[in-house]
């Protein structure tokens, strides 16, 4: 998969090494071509948070990108998922927090409805789903956010949308 970007956030550089992350992420469309978008709030260092992102999580050990792509779709959405294609990686630096975020995005659909089964994390701090269609996630991940954290996930994800291309959309079921 190719490097697609790379990401800074803009609160005061971090000093140190970076923890490493490794994520599997997904630009996923339901019967009715929505995309899923999962809106995050909640406090983290004294700072209140609330943004919207893709769907999608942590690589587990023994995992492949795509393993825990699917794993992650089950569990935030309670969706089994087709992988389609893949979109790119994308690298993210979180200053707030010291680390360094690998990201391997996909296309996918969603094929069977299961029930979602959220972390005690997950239910801490995601407060809903919303399909919604590419341009309607545009705006929403295009709205400002004063969390810096925040700002380089909407940034990611908005980056990742407009990367679709007509072309890749036609060339998978989508």
């Amino acid at each position: 998969m190719k490097l697609l970007m790379e990401f800074i956030d803009d609160s005061p550089p971090f000093q140190g090494d970076y923890f490493e992350k490794h994520t599997a992420r997904a630009i996923i469309f339901n019967e009715d071509k929505h995309i899923a978008l999962v809106n995050y709030a909640g406090v983290y260092n004294e700072k209140t948070y609330n943004f919207h992102g893709t769907p999608g999580g942590g690589i587990e050990p023994g995992e492949t990108p795509d393993m825990a792509l699917k794993r992650e779709i089950s569990e935030e959405l309670g969706y089994e998922c087709r992988i389609l294609s893949e979109i790119g990686i994308i690298i993210d630096y979180y200053n707030e927090i010291g680390r360094k975020t690998t990201s391997y995005y996909f296309i996918a659909e969603t094929i069977e409805k299961k029930s979602a089964n959220w972390t005690e994390n997950e239910k801490e701090i995601i407060k809903g789903i919303k399909w919604v269609s590419l341009d309607e996630a545009k705006n929403i991940l295009e709205q400002k956010n004063s969390y810096a954290i925040g700002r380089v996930i909407q940034r990611r994800d908005l980056f990742v949308i407009n990367e679709i291309s007509i072309d890749l959309l036609k060339n998978t079921s989508i």
